[in-house]
This record gives C-alpha cells, sequence and structure tokens, in this order.
C-alpha cells in the first residue's frame, strides 16, 4: 500500500533529516562488512564486491536483437538509469552519497548490465545482472522486495515491451515515506526515555547532572535505534 507522501515544510525537513537516522543505524554493520571484507578478502576486487548487493535474473526473450536493445533502453530511461556510453547494455543510477543516505533505493547507486546469448535466429538467453551499493545501509526486507519487483517489472518488460514505471515509482514513495516515520518514531521514543532518565537521575543525586545528560541521551537513543529498527523490520 502506498503511504501518503510528506508536503508540508516540516515534514520536508523531516523527510531531508531522515536518513541520517538510518545512517547512524548503518555504521555498524558498515564497519563490520569492510573489516570482513578486508581480512576474508585480500585481493581489492574481490573486497569491494562483498560489499554490494548483487543480483542476477535469467530467463528467454523472442524477438530481434534490435527490438531488445530498444525495450531495455526504454524500460531503463523511464527508471531513471543512464546509459553507460561504452555499451548499450551497461546503465546506472543513484550515487554513493545516496548509498549512503538516503531511505530511497532509487538514489542508491546501482549498476544495471544485461548479457545475451542468442539460442536461434529470434530467441535470445538474456541475464539482468544488479550490482547494488549498500554501504551504510540496513537492507530492510520491503527494500529487498523493491529490487525483486525491479528485476521482475525489466524482465517484463523486455519479454513484453510493456514497462509499467509508476508501479516502481509508487513502492519506491512508500519506502520513503515508511523511514520518516521511523524517523519520527526514533525522535519520540528518544525523547520519552532520554527525559525521564535524566530526571530521575538528578531526583536521586543533584550532583550528578552532568552525568544525568549523559545517561540520559545513550539511552534516549539506544531506545529510539531499537524502535526504529523494529519499525523497519530488521
Amino acid at each position: 500500500m502506498c503511504l501518503p507522501r510528506w508536503r508540508s515544510t516540516r515534514s520536508g525537513q523531516t523527510h531531508r533529516s531522515a536518513p541520517m537516522v538510518k545512517l547512524l543505524l548503518g555504521v555498524q554493520l558498515l564497519v563490520k562488512k569492510k573489516l570482513n571484507a578486508y581480512f576474508l578478502f585480500p585481493h581489492p576486487a574481490d573486497r569491494i564486491n562483498q560489499l554490494n548487493m548483487k543480483l542476477e535474473q535469467s530467463f528467454e526473450v523472442t524477438a530481434s536483437a534490435q527490438e531488445i536493445e530498444s525495450r531495455i533502453a526504454t524500460f531503463m530511461e523511464r527508471n531513471g538509469y543512464q546509459r553507460n556510453p561504452v555499451s548499450k547494455l551497461a546503465f546506472s543510477r543513484g550515487s554513493r552519497f545516496g548509498s549512503y543516505l538516503s531511505f530511497s533505493p532509487r538514489k542508491w547507486r546501482t549498476q544495471a548490465v544485461v548479457t545475451q546469448h542468442q539460442i536461434d535466429q529470434s530467441r535470445w538467453q538474456l541475464t539482468l545482472s544488479f550490482d547494488i551499493n549498500d554501504d551504510g545501509q540496513l537492507v530492510t526486507q520491503h527494500e529487498r522486495g523493491y529490487w525483486k519487483n525491479e528485476l521482475d517489472e525489466c524482465q517484463r518488460a523486455i519479454q513484453t515491451g510493456e514497462t509499467a514505471a509508476e508501479t516502481l515509482a509508487r513502492q519506491d514513495r512508500a519506502l520513503v515515506s515508511t523511514g520518516a516515520k521511523g524517523y519520527l518514531i526514533f525522535l519520540a521514543v528518544g525523547v520519552l526515555v532520554a527525559v525521564p532518565t535524566s530526571l530521575i537521575i538528578v531526583l536521586i543525586n543533584p550532583q550528578l547532572s552532568r552525568w544525568a545528560m549523559i545517561a540520559g541521551a545513550f539511552c534516549g537513543i539506544t531506545a529510539g535505534l531499537i524502535a526504529a529498527k523494529r519499525h523497519w523490520g530488521f
């Protein structure tokens, strides 16, 4: 179900700030991924490959080579990809900055490549390969579902020539709204935990006011992150 978009100025500010919470959640995962990649994959190229999410899907198409290329280009362009000048069947979308900060999967740095093998005169075996930079992201099941749907929609567009870009756009907007709601949950739970914690410590011992603020902030951030993670489905 598509969740409502943020429209007011105040909500827009929340929308822009929300990715910072997900960035905070992703720091531990990112460090772990990089350390594992460093120790388990000594070759730099192999190390980089382990930091990205790779998806592949193979299928057959009955059409001419020119028609297949046209269908691929149409789908990719309508979904925000830019063609690689070196190859007609390689495309890119998003940025590394988006991979770290954005709730929108469409803003994550993605390399899409289509490889084809001719079976006979008009039949082709195609493989879709998506190399998605998910550094700084804790990828939720809903986000994985988006990428699976994009693969399926790309396959359908290549096989039938029908491109339904709006379906993927609606799903992307719903993910952004869910992320922003998680940010609000983080703030609400954090404040509800931090303030009483600090007050209780001050009431017990007024001389610990500075430590009370530190303890309250720590407890509030921890509780807020736990609540946000549960909302996002981790």
